[in-house]
This record gives structure tokens, sequence and C-alpha cells, in this order.
């Protein structure tokens, strides 16, 4: 027991002892204890300045208060209709510098910080006038003094200049008014502001002014400065055009035109002043072809007289003359010699300048032949 504890003292102590190796050069080791120091150090700095920067701003924002003021108001037009994206600035009446700016909302309202001076707000808006509240220009505006912590409500200002806009361009003249006599009538048509929105023509004014076109050439017709026109006697084979100035509250004025899609043409009657037959199917047939307004209308009328029992037919046309036409048709017996009856039917062809309309311009009768 005392030999084997000797030896396990003795093999211990020698191990214990013994020199230990070391596993790192001793200047790698001083190396990495200097950099570990450094960088303790300058945590411990960062530290110490946050610290003393958070307090200086505390003491300042304690001391000094806000730094701004505030401005706020409503952007409208003449008509007291809102606008928004309205960008509004605060210039310096010292030096022109920007010390804010904001856009309005959908409500035309607008809220923004302003730094402590006196300036003057301009508002500006593409389609409108750039307007200075107060005035027109920087020398007649309102001078604005804004001072920190305190608050300017109501500045308010009304742009000009807006321009309305034809929804249809042209379309100032609805429908073909193409019948002598008969009235045409300007339409207010469809109308919206530049920023999109619906006007309604009760907010408008109108201005009216009827043209007879002479070729491609517009002369105004005197006194047809209405919303209708009556056509006359002179606009026969003419088109009519109208033009629209359009305004409202203190806008701009746009100008659209309107014209007929066809030329002004009189309206005609076919009477059948008498109908006569012989013995031998002989047709005769007097016309009259009447202008319902202006003068008596010229060119051919055409008759067609049918027996109505297996009968043939016969065509002819024959020219006016004051208005009045005779024309003699001759049936065909020898197939239709059991007809008693024929019937007839007078159409006005026309000249150029008189509308055919079958209602107006065409007679049909039934006739016994002898």
């Amino acid at each position: 027991m005392q030999r084997i504890g000797r030896s396990f003292w003795q093999s211990t102590t020698a191990r214990t002892c013994a020199p230990i190796p070391f596993r790192q050069p001793l200047q790698a080791v001083a190396r990495r204890r200097t950099m570990l120091v450094r960088a303790m150090r300058l945590m411990v700095a960062g530290v110490t300045s946050a610290v003393l920067m958070a307090g200086m701003s505390s003491a300042a924002t304690a001391d000094d208060g806000p730094q701004t003021g505030t401005i706020s108001g409503v952007i409208t037009d003449r008509s007291g209709y809102p606008v928004s994206n309205v960008l509004v600035l605060a210039e310096s009446t010292e030096d022109e510098s920007i010390r804010g700016s904001s856009h309005t909302d959908e409500s035309g309202r607008y809220t923004m910080d302003v730094q402590p001076d006196d300036v003057l707000l301009l508002a500006k808006r593409e389609s409108f006038d750039d307007l200075y509240l107060g005035g027109r220009d920087a020398a007649s505006a309102r001078v604005i003094t804004v001072t920190a912590g305190a608050t300017v409500s109501g500045a308010d200002a009304a742009l000009t200049g807006q321009t309305p806009r034809s929804l249809a361009p042209g379309a100032g003249m609805g429908g073909q008014f193409d019948r002598l006599g008969q009235v045409a009538q300007g339409g207010a048509g469809e109308w919206v502001d530049s920023t999109g929105r619906w006007i309604s023509p009760n907010r408008m004014t109108f201005v009216y002014q009827w043209f007879r076109m002479d070729g491609s050439t517009p002369t105004p017709i005197t006194g047809a400065t209405s919303r209708t026109y009556r056509s006359s006697v002179a606009d026969l084979g003419h088109f009519l055009k109208i033009g629209v100035t359009a305004s409202y509250s203190g806008s701009s004025t746009v100008y659209v035109e309107g014209m007929s899609r066809t030329v002004v043409k009189r309206s005609g009657k076919v009477s059948i002043l008498s109908a006569k037959s012989t013995k031998k199917r002989v047709i005769r047939l007097k016309v009259k072809v009447k202008a319902l307004v202006g003068p008596t209308p010229t060119g051919q009328v055409r008759a067609f007289c049918r027996l109505t029992y297996r009968g043939t037919g016969q065509s002819k046309k024959i020219s006016l003359k004051n208005g009045i036409a005779t024309i003699t048709l001759r049936t065909n017996n020898r197939t239709s010699s059991k007809s008693k009856y024929a019937t007839c039917v007078v159409e006005y062809l026309g000249d150029g300048l008189t509308l055919r309309q079958p209602s107006l311009e065409s007679k049909r009768l039934r006739m016994k032949l002898k």
C-alpha cells in the first residue's frame, strides 16, 4: 500500500510540476488582449456621448418650444366648389424663399407647417391662374406673419381662369334641321371642368350665333343670336351652322360649333286637280305640286296607273310649269277588258331643293274607267 501510494504521489507531482507547453505564441495573446481593451474603451465612449446628446436635446426642447407655426385654409374655384391637388406655397417676403408647402385634399383643405417669417401664400394648379392670397400678384397679396407655435386659419382663396371643356365638341346642334321653316335648336351639350367634374348647364352662360354656309364660308345671320332659329327662304339650299361661346363663373370662354347634316330644303305637297278617262281607256291626270313654305317647286312628276284586274301599268314623267303638270296615260285594253277600275300614283321627283317624303309628296287614287 505504501509503495503504491508513494508511486502515485510521485507520478502526480511530476505531472503537476512539469512545464506546460504554450499552444499559441505570446505575441498573439498580447495582441488580442490589446484589441479587447480598445473595443471596451470605444463602447464606453459611445454610450457616454449618446447620454450627453440626449440630455442636451431634452434641455433644448424644454427651453425653446415649437419651432414652426401653422397655416390652414380652403381653396375653391369661383363657383365655391373645392379644388383638390392645389399646391400652396409660403414665400418669404424678404428673399422669396419657400418657408412651407402643402397640397389640398378632396375637400379643398390644406394645413402646413411654416417657419416663422412674414410670408405670402401662392396657390398653383394646372388649368388655373396662379393666385396670391388676397391679390392677383405679390405686390397686392396679403402678408401673413407666422410665429412659432401659433396657428393662422382662414387662409382661403378662390382660383380663377379655369376653362370648361365640351364632352362632345361640334355637337352644339343636334338632329337634322333641313326643312325650310323648321325651328332649329342649339343644344347646351355636356360640359366638364379642368378637373373632370361635370358642370350643370344651369351654371353656365351661352352666347349663340347662327350662320348660313356659302360653300365653306360661314355668313352670320343678322339677328339670329338665340338658342333657336327658324329657317327662311334665304336659307334654301344652304347648310346651317351654329356657334356657341360657353363660360361659367368668370372662367375662360370656349367656342364650339355645330352644323346641319344636309342643306335646307322645302316641303312639297302633291295634289291631283282632276282625273278623267275616255272610252279608249285613256287616263288624263292634272297634277299640282305646292311648296308648303317658299317659292313654287320646279322639276318633274311621275305618274303610274295600273288596271285593277289583270292589267299592266304605264309610267310617265313630265316637267312642272308653275307647279302644275298634265299627264296622259294609256292602259292595255286587250288583256284587261274586264277591268273597270284603275289605281294611279303620282310622285314628285324633286328639284334638289325639295324634300322627298312620300307622306308629303305622293298621291294615290282609285278611279272608275269608262
